[in-house]
């Protein structure tokens, strides 16, 4: 059931009631008719995302300003209420008086809105979310009365059917599910955007920033009078990426520490693990694959189901209670895998068969990597879609942002690398056709959140996994050129070799991050190597940190006071349970 949002102020309590006033209306004179009464809901809940994102659309032509990918996110919800309206009407099948009043009613309602809209955004915005509120308490209504009598539950109209891709026997109980799972979603939606517009208000009176104590830190009870306090370089200053307020620019790099369950699903002391580095300007959590499929070593998390979903809320939900900012790396190995770990034993997948020489771990401990197959044409759209679905998922969870693999020789870096892809179709051969996977999944992730959250990371020198490439200034130039077209938060380069040697390969990083941002791209981001010194002392945007994190739980502390680190112990970086993981100290003065 979904979890009702608390009124915060006078305004909310007013949505409140118009809302309930709304529902009321529609129990009322459509107690039996419960598909005139959704045609009634659906007719308001039409509406608001068609006007709010033309009234943001006018905004933002008029200031030349960014709408934030608002207006998608409001046009979606536009559209997706149309069909509801559409499905009902077919379902409900209102005679012509009916029909008029629906449209006299969609009249009313949309001039009313646009002014709410105008000129109070945000309480539009709560009232949106507390009627879709309402919907769900009535559509699970509807739904325990066509459960309780099944000669209600007629077939599922066709419309329907080609929408939500339902199976074609689908019935209405089918249908009010996905409308009413549609209703919770616009909810959040509308929530999430109203308080967005508070934080907007209060911003330049509200930044988190951090208090270090002796002991682990409180990051939600930091005065802003210390912003500038302690700092000694840029690296320490708080900055921005894209519209996320980060404490300062030091990243914490995602690191596989194989902590999840068997099933994938993300534990109690992962959230502690977190949380204890949210002073980091931004968590990238480690590797999460999007299905089994992608899965290529035991006991990591995944991000393809309800209990993944929830169990990564929970670390999400407690690194936001610290102030931090956490962002999810999306991964496909591809052929890194072995059989115990696919769906049915099937062989792995890749661009082409061609095993790799690696290992990967499983239950039983180490093992080769196991002959991979083809993939089919068809089958490449399927993985393209499961990123999204991914997305969607670290979305529902409450992701800041989200980050594509596309390094360390996994499968979208099979893929790029002439070394792994012999393929002869449109992704094979060519530069273009190479990097089209990679463009495809930024295009599918960017349907659930805007460009300016979505990051991607990739390593233009490293064999790591067995893979390299003919020509990787130009492989790589292109990736970075039409990726920053799409004005992506920022690109995340693993100078040289993977946890090992910077210099592995000549290679111009600079000029790599330069097209990236002169083409459209928000920023860069270094990766590999980097000490308090050298991370002082570049150019780029953000400096991301693996190893040292591990045992640094207030490494962003350390570095800033130069203080010593601690030393990780490698025997618990894979697997286990608290110790080497979270249960390093914090520097105690």
């Amino acid at each position: 059931m979904l979890e009702r949002r608390q009124p915060d102020n006078a305004s909310d309590y007013v949505a409140i009631l118009i809302t309930k006033f709304l529902r009321f209306f529609a129990d009322t004179f459509f107690s039996k008719r419960y598909g005139h009464r959704a045609v009634v809901l659906e007719t308001v809940a039409a509406v608001p995302g068609m006007v709010a994102g033309m009234w943001i659309h006018l905004k933002c032509l008029r200031k030349m300003q960014s709408d934030r990918g608002w207006i998608k996110i409001l046009l979606d919800e536009a559209e997706n209420e149309r069909m509801h309206l559409m499905t009902f009407i077919e379902i409900a099948k209102p005679n012509w008086f009916e029909r008029g009043l629906i449209l006299f009613a969609q009249a009313l309602f949309w001039h009313f809105y646009f002014i709410l809209y105008v000129f109070f955004p945000r309480t539009a915005h709560r009232l949106v979310g507390y009627f879709e509120e309402e919907a769900v308490i009535s559509y699970t209504a509807y739904l325990e009365q066509v459960e309780n009598d099944l000669s209600l539950n007629v077939a599922a109209p066709q419309i329907a059917i080609n929408y939500w891709k339902l199976k074609p026997e689908a019935r209405l109980i089918d249908v009010i599910k996905v409308v009413r799972d549609d209703e919770a979603g616009h909810a959040d939606v509308n929530h999430k955007l109203a308080d967005t517009i508070d934080e907007d208000k209060h911003s330049a009176k509200n930044i988190k920033q951090i208090e270090y104590k002796k002991e682990e830190p409180d990051f939600s009870t930091a005065n802003k009078n210390n912003i500038n306090a302690h700092q000694s370089t840029t690296l320490y200053n708080s900055t921005s990426l894209g519209e996320i307020s980060l404490f300062n620019r030091i990243v914490m790099a995602p690191l596989t520490r194989s902590r999840a369950t068997v099933s994938g699903v993300p534990t109690a002391i992962m959230a502690d693990y977190y949380s204890q580095r949210a002073s980091a300007g931004l968590i990238i959590a480690e590797a999460t694959q999007i299905s089994q499929q992608g899965q290529g070593y035991s006991w990591t998390p995944g991000i393809y189901t309800e209990e993944q979903t929830n169990g990564w809320k929970n670390v999400v939900d407690k690194v936001h209670g610290r102030g931090g900012k956490i962002c999810l790396q999306l991964w496909h190995v591809g052929r890194i895998s072995h059989t115990d770990l696919q769906p049915g034993n099937q062989n792995p997948v890749a661009p082409s068969a061609i095993k790799a020489k690696a290992s990967i771990w499983l239950q039983s401990g180490s093992a080769e990597v196991s002959e991979p197959r083809e993939l089919e044409l068809f089958e490449i759209g399927t993985i393209v879609e499961d990123y999204r679905q991914a997305a969607f998922n670290a979305k529902k969870a409450g992701f800041d942002m989200i980050e594509i693999h596309a390094a360390n020789g996994y499968l979208i870096d099979q893929f790029l690398r002439d070394s792994s892809n012999k393929r002869s179709d449109r992704y094979g051969g060519s530069i273009e056709n190479r990097a089209r996977l990679l463009l495809e999944i930024i295009d599918a992730v960017s349907s659930i959140y805007p460009n300016n959250r979505i990051g991607f990371r990739i390593g233009p020198t490293s064999n790591f996994n067995d893979i390299n490439d003919s020509n990787p200034e130009e492989l790589f130039a292109y990736v970075a050129t039409q990726l920053g077209k799409k004005a992506l938060a920022y690109m995340h380069a693993i100078e040289g070799q993977t946890g090992g040697d910077r210099q592995n390969i000549p290679f111009n990083y600079d000029k790599l991050y330069s097209l990236f941002k002169e083409n459209g791209g928000l920023a860069s981001m270094a990766n590999n190597g980097y000490d308090k010194d050298l991370a002082e002392s570049t150019t780029v945007d953000l400096v991301a940190f693996g190893v040292p994190f591990i045992a640094n739980p207030d490494l962003v502390y350390r570095l800033e006071h130069g203080l010593p680190l601690n030393e990780p112990d490698q025997a618990t970086f894979y697997g286990g349970d608290e110790k080497g993981y979270s249960d390093y100290p914090f520097y105690d003065k």
